[in-house]
């Protein structure tokens, strides 16, 4: 008689960025269990959540930090899980969440599959740029209402050293196609009272073949309540 064979589950790696310089390992496994506790403590579920936690903090083989800053206060690293299925519920779980949600602008944790084609990241393929955002626009606000366009890979608010939003983003689909579905459905809609525009991401490289050489302009005798937001409308 022949033994069953057994499905030996497909392990996983995720990218994470936007974590606190200072935290080790110990800590961004305590930081995923917040976030857990976060997100289910009012559900029905709630008693479940040091169950869930086990799950997912179990099926982590293995946390690289990448020394290298990311910016002045947080670094980049990797999540090594044994189970593909586990890590699609922490990337679900963990992404766009913030550190510290009781301080308005705190850095929101970016977390996605390991890409080892870097060639979509430096030719911008897939990627939309979207200006005239609402300061008060999340990365996990904006990436769910690109969902229903088409798979999203990442997405990024640009923000000023005080944590406030510059009112501008990015968001990165996992085909150009889709990008040109998203730049034809949603240019010039509406998303939270804004009116947005969402056109393809330039890469700066390819954006200084056909741009002047100097492109800032200097304004003078504006009010004096004019602030960084106004400017931009």
């Amino acid at each position: 008689m022949s033994t069953p064979s057994t499905v030996t589950p497909q392990s996983a790696c995720l990218y994470f960025r936007g974590v606190p310089k200072e935290f080790q390992e110990v800590q961004i496994r305590q930081m995923i269990h917040t976030f857990m506790v976060r997100m289910y403590a009012k559900a029905p579920q709630a008693s479940s959540v040091e169950e869930r936690f086990a799950r997912i903090n179990n099926a982590i083989t293995r946390i690289t930090i990448l020394r290298r800053i990311y910016n002045n206060t947080s670094v980049a690293g990797y999540l090594f899980f044994n189970d593909q299925s586990i890590a699609r519920e922490a990337l679900k779980l963990l992404r766009y969440q913030v550190v510290d949600d009781s301080v308005p602008g705190s850095p929101e944790i970016h977390v996605m599959w390991r890409e080892d084609d870097k060639t979509r990241r430096q030719t911008g393929k897939g990627n939309v740029f979207i200006r005239n955002l609402h300061d008060t626009i999340t990365a996990r606000m904006l990436c769910q209402a690109f969902e229903p366009v088409g798979r999203v890979l990442s997405v990024r608010i640009s923000r000023g050293q005080s944590g406030k939003s510059n009112c501008y983003g990015y968001v990165q689909f996992d085909t150009a196609s889709a990008a040109n579905d998203a730049i034809e459905k949603t240019n010039g809609k509406y998303l939270l009272g804004r009116q947005v525009t969402v056109e393809h991401f330039v890469p700066m490289a390819e954006r200084s073949k056909d741009s002047p050489k100097f492109c800032n302009v200097y304004v003078r005798n504006l009010p004096a309540e004019m602030t960084a937001e106004g400017m931009c409308l």
